[in-house]
């Protein structure tokens, strides 16, 4: 990474968004206050209670709760990572990541809800045994998979629990940040987060 000034500064853009990311969703959450106000009211009334103002701190809470883990998982990186400074954030600190940044980090929220992994991991597990079946009289000559778009990690985790040996290739910082902290740093804070997937919907 030393001799790459562009990789360099996606690097530090993305840690930069993990620090964003309640700005960005304190703005987020305005944005959508303000269009639900201007609604007529009969129109609000027919939405889910759900979508209404009372439930807006829910999504306020849910954003800081998760602004707590992603700054685990920045603190995690600039401690084992290239050494780097990345600028502290307010709530009237102007965003400096691009919003694409902010949509991955969405998706990564995604990744940590177990009914969403059992909704894709099951069928896809099942296929994969179905197709490719693990020898249990050979545990050496084990199936090889390849998983690109690996993501946190997870799937490549339960396939391998299942006897295959599996290689999960992941390019999106946003992903790798994330998987590095559970994988290697998370036991250390278990008990302290839980994330709030929902709210990056």
């Amino acid at each position: 990474m030393d001799q790459d000034p562009e990789e360099q500064e996606h690097y530090k853009s993305v840690l930069l968004s993990f620090r964003e990311y309640e700005s960005y969703m304190m703005r987020e959450i305005y944005r959508r206050k303000k269009h639900f106000q201007s609604m007529p009211i009969d129109m609000q009334r027919r939405l889910p209670q759900s979508s209404t103002i009372r439930n807006l701190h829910h999504f306020v809470n849910a954003a800081h709760h998760n602004q707590v883990f992603f700054e685990r998982v920045v603190q995690a990186q600039l401690e084992n990572g290239p050494a780097f400074e990345i600028p502290e954030v307010t709530p009237k600190t102007p965003l400096q990541s691009p919003p694409r940044h902010f949509s991955k980090l969405k998706s990564t929220l995604h990744q940590f809800g177990k009914k969403e992994r059992d909704m894709c991991y099951t069928p896809m597990i099942k296929e994969l045994r179905r197709v490719l079946p693990v020898n249990v009289e050979n545990p050496t000559d084990r199936p090889r998979v390849l998983l690109p778009g690996a993501g946190l990690g997870r799937l490549a985790l339960e396939i391998a629990s299942k006897g295959y040996a599996v290689q999960g290739n992941e390019f999106s910082y946003q992903m790798l940040f994330a998987s590095n902290f559970i994988l290697n740093w998370y036991v250390y804070h278990l008990n302290l987060h839980q994330s709030r997937s929902f709210v990056a919907s």
